[in-house]
């Protein structure tokens, strides 16, 4: 029993780090992509989308 958990633990690590990794990326890409939309149009939505899209770049960028 021990064994097993041992040998299985760095890959659930893994895992883990890879899945929270693709996931930040997806959240990174929409904020970014969502912010490119929106910086499109006027009014509310620019000011949104100036404060989405240095965000989405931030985000990816520290990955």
């Amino acid at each position: 029993m021990a064994e097993s958990t041992t040998s299985s633990t760095p890959l659930t690590l893994t895992q883990s780090i890879i899945r929270i990794g693709v996931s930040a990326i997806a959240i990174a890409m929409a904020l970014a992509i969502l912010g490119g939309i929106l910086s499109g149009r006027p009014g509310v939505e620019k000011t949104l989308a100036e404060l989405l899209y240095p965000v989405g770049l931030l985000w990816w960028l520290m990955l």
